[in-house]
């Protein structure tokens, strides 16, 4: 069993908003993580106790102790994200984003600007590269008054958790009770991070193709991962991968649902250290 790392809260200010991080201590190329929609900077412990690299997980805007976003697009996440990562002095990383987190870490690696940030990214089950069905749902005219005035008992509420997550996202693994304390926390940040994530989501639906599945100005090492068992992004999207980074390697793993870092957190880090030293070989036989 890997030893557990101590991690740091690190806190900086992007404009007039605050932007929170976990970082734990390693050596090598660090990972700059960014997750999922409902999830939090926690969620990658399991993963940061798990690899020798120096580990940065961000809060994204609205969720853990990061303010939310001024826009509710991928953009203006990415944009606090990189600013962030500037003020800490992080430089070259390797991106891992999960879910909304990897359509943020698309919006990163789009931007010419940004390249300099990216050394390569690791995108699990990620969002932003097909159309979302239930973020339609969500982000509904219709239906967002009653989301948000069922939002304490929806989010403060661990038998919805302990019924929702093991159905919907993991596969059948229930939460473990770091995650049933994440849930509860979140009941006092309210409603309005969710909302623009959710509006930032459903905003997938409404892109043409051509845009959606546009080539990306980074032509770096791109690797993804997808479970076969997942029933909030299909494994069918990894096609949209590959039109948007050509060349990028999609693994599939068809015992996964959802959420690998809760599901086979070793394994994750397995293959995130495998498509690293893969992407070495490559860029050695390039140069020869």
């Amino acid at each position: 069993m890997a030893a557990k790392k101590k991690a740091q809260r690190l806190e900086v200010t992007v404009g007039e908003a605050k932007v929170s991080a976990l970082f734990w201590p390693g050596k090598g190329r660090p990972l700059i993580m960014l997750h999922g929609f409902m999830d939090c900077a926690e969620g990658f412990r399991g993963m940061a106790n798990n690899t020798h690299r120096p580990c940065y997980a961000f809060d994204l805007p609205g969720f853990g102790r990061s303010q939310k976003a001024d826009q509710p697009s991928f953009e203006s996440y990415a944009e606090r994200i990189t600013s962030a990562v500037r003020q800490l002095n992080i430089g070259p990383s390797i991106w891992v984003g999960h879910s909304m987190g990897g359509a943020v870490c698309r919006a990163v690696a789009d931007n010419p600007e940004n390249h300099d940030l990216i050394s390569a990214l690791a995108l699990i089950t990620p969002a932003g590269f097909g159309p979302l069905p239930r973020a339609r749902i969500m982000d509904n005219a219709w239906l967002r008054p009653v989301i948000t005035a069922a939002w304490p008992v929806l989010s403060g509420n661990p038998l919805s958790m302990l019924v929702a997550y093991p159905l919907q996202i993991s596969g059948g693994k229930a939460p473990d009770g770091a995650m049933l304390v994440r849930g509860l926390r979140s009941i006092a940040r309210g409603p309005q991070g969710p909302a623009m994530a959710a509006h930032a989501l459903n905003s997938l639906n409404h892109r043409s193709s051509a845009e959606l599945f546009k080539e990306s100005s980074f032509k770096g090492p791109v690797a993804s991962l997808w479970g076969s068992r997942d029933r909030l992004i299909p494994a069918q999207h990894s096609v949209g991968v590959q039109q948007v980074f050509p060349g990028a390697d999609v693994t599939t793993w068809p015992d996964m649902a959802h959420h690998p870092q809760r599901e086979q957190p070793k394994r994750l880090q397995s293959w995130i250290e495998k498509e690293h030293v893969k992407n070495k070989r490559k860029k050695f036989k390039r140069s020869k």
